[in-house]
This record gives structure tokens, C-alpha cells and sequence, in this order.
């Protein structure tokens, strides 16, 4: 069997579960499979030198390949990774794996189901992002739902004629809601519930919480595009569900000032609120993160990365000394 992980240079999770995919590559070659590497977007020369450049910085041990024609006809990247196995003939084996992989979080607390809500966003090949879950409008618009989504949330749909708008329930918060609990209905034995969510991520993870507070055992809101009032934030203290709100100070695309630093007394004086607010954030070697996105640097608002390594660094040390058992230290703290 051969595992083909496709990347993007400007992937930061493909670029960050390199050293779990060679580690996975030997049990593979051991089996008599392999990983075989795709960088998908590496079509132009200064893309080219810089995927050259991240192999290099990062000892990638198994084959990487650069596309051409036939292998992006054969194979679609709608997100990164994305993930195929392929027969010993060559053969696509099954549908692709999006997303990265995440057994490590999973295997430090001890076994969890994790939900990673995709499906409604697709990245072009020119790395352009269509299909946005919260899309402002006049009017709904329906019409960008995948069949798969609208399906599972027609009846809501049906039912609440809202705006897609920021500052209101939206569809997006409302979509995710209704797919976590399909969800939750799959699986009866799961207990306790912990909410992550980014950017706009987090904007719809505010409103979720602030809406469902009992619902969740632990909340990691991370460069939220949302300003809670003091109201929701107090209704979320109320109901005893923990929270973790992080949020680089130097966030170029939302802006720490306006979404975070109004509230920062209130989470002082807290006793189920706490942050990680760094000046800088920084890679698991410790240099200042950097990921530029469409032209755009956003290395300091996808604080996700890090915290996607647990808030620690590659030797070991926690980023937050305030947090030294990671953020999977804390979902066991949380959720016993």
C-alpha cells in the first residue's frame, strides 16, 4: 500500500506533521509500504525552491514529488492534506483523507472522538478559498451548502429565516451546532464535549458557547473574529464550563485590541477563564511564526499552530509556563 500525503507550501499543518509522517513511513516500509509526498502547489520556480527548501529544513526521508499534469488530473486537493492510498497496481483505493493527523492529541488523553468540520470549504487551486460557512448577505444564500450539509441542517434551515451576518446566530454557528450533535447522537458513550474553533472558527465558537455553555466541558477559542459582551461572558462563567482564549497580541488579521483586550479584566478576575496572549508567537524551535497566506502574512494570527503542538516546543518545554501540561493536559483536567 502506498500512502500519498499531497501538501502545500503554504500548509502549516502539512508542514508540521512532516516528522509524524516519516516516523508512520517506516512501520509502513516495514510492511512493505511506503509514503510518497505531493506538493501540490509547487507549479511556479520560487514555489519550487521554497517546497525544495522545507524538505531540505526538515530532513523529509521519503520520495516528494512535484505535480505535472497527469497528477493533478488524477488526483484532487480540495483542502491540505489531503490523503490517498493507493493499491500495489497504482489504484485509488478509496475516497481521500483531508485534514492532518491528529492521533497524537488523541493518544495523550487517552482516546477521543474529534470532529473536524470541513466540509463547506473548498481551496482552488490558485489557493483561493470558496464555499465560506459565514457568508454575509442580504439574503441566505443556500446555494453554496455542499448537498452533504444542507441535508443534515434542512429542517433548521427551513425554520429560522436569519441573515448570515456577523454579530447575529447565524447559519455558520447554528450548522456546526446541529453537526456536532449528529454527531453526539452517533456516539452515545462520549461524556464530555470540548470546543475548539479559529478565527472565523471562533467567531462561530463564541456563539455556540455563549448560546449551549452547559453543553461543553472545555473551550479553546483561539484569535476569535467576536467581542463577547459582559453578559455572554458572565453566562458562560455561570454554567462552569472552562475556557481557554488565546490570542497573539500582534494578530494581523484580527485584531487583539479590538476582540480580546476589552475583555482581559474580566478573564483576570475569573475563575473558569484563563488566556494565552503572547506578544509573539513562536514555532516549536522557537523562531517567531511566519505563514503568508495569499500574499498576506497571518503568521501571527494562526495561533492554532501552536497550539495544534500542545502549547509545546520540539525540546520538550511548555510555551506557557502558566500551562505546563499542554493544552491536552488540560482536556484531561477538565473532562475527568
Amino acid at each position: 500500500v502506498t500512502m500519498l500525503n499531497i501538501w502545500a507550501t503554504t500548509c502549516t499543518a502539512c508542514i508540521s506533521e512532516m516528522p509524524e509522517l516519516m516516523r508512520l513511513n517506516k512501520e509502513f516500509e516495514e510492511k512493505g509500504g511506503q509514503i510518497v509526498g505531493l506538493v501540490f502547489d509547487a507549479v511556479e520556480d520560487d514555489l519550487i525552491t521554497e517546497a525544495k527548501e522545507i524538505a531540505a529544513e526538515l530532513n523529509i526521508d521519503f520520495l516528494t514529488l512535484l505535480p505535472n499534469d497527469y497528477l493533478r488530473k488524477t488526483f484532487d486537493a480540495m483542502s491540505y492534506p489531503t490523503t490517498y492510498f493507493l493499491n500495489e497496481k497504482g489504484e485509488i483505493m478509496d475516497e481521500p483523507l483531508m485534514g492532518a493527523k491528529i492521533s497524537a492529541y488523541q493518544e495523550r488523553m487517552g482516546g477521543a472522538y474529534i470532529l473536524v468540520p470541513l466540509a463547506n470549504e473548498v481551496q482552488l487551486p490558485d489557493g483561493t478559498m470558496r464555499g465560506l460557512w459565514m457568508s454575509p448577505a442580504k439574503e441566505p444564500d443556500h446555494s453554496i451548502y455542499q448537498p452533504e450539509i444542507l441535508a443534515q441542517v434542512e429542517s433548521f434551515l427551513k425554520n429560522h429565516h436569519i441573515a448570515n451576518m456577523l454579530g447575529t446566530d447565524t447559519i455558520y454557528a447554528e450548522t456546526l451546532y446541529q453537526l456536532l450533535h449528529t454527531t453526539l447522537d452517533k456516539y452515545p458513550a462520549i461524556k464530555n464535549t470540548v470546543l475548539f474553533g479559529t478565527s472565523s472558527g471562533g467567531y462561530g465558537g463564541w456563539r455556540i458557547l455563549i448560546n449551549h455553555p452547559e453543553d461543553f466541558a472545555f473551550a479553546v477559542l483561539m484569535a476569535g473574529a467576536y467581542l463577547p459582551a459582559t453578559s455572554e461572558l458572565q453566562k458562560i462563567e455561570d454554567s462552569g464550563c472552562e475556557v481557554l482564549v488565546a490570542h497573539s497580541r500582534n494578530d494581523e488579521a484580527v485584531p487583539f485590541e479590538l476582540a480580546t483586550a476589552p475583555n482581559m479584566p474580566f478573564f483576570e478576575a475569573s475563575r473558569h477563564f484563563r488566556t494565552f496572549c503572547p506578544v509573539l508567537i513562536r514555532r516549536g524551535d522557537r523562531g517567531v511564526a511566519s505563514n503568508p497566506f495569499s500574499g498576506r502574512e497571518i503568521g501571527q494570527h494562526c495561533i492554532n499552530d501552536i497550539i495544534q503542538q500542545d502549547l509545546m516546543y520540539d525540546d520538550g518545554a511548555p510555551c506557557d509556563p502558566g500551562i505546563p501540561e499542554g493544552i491536552t493536559g488540560l482536556i484531561r483536567k477538565y473532562t475527568s
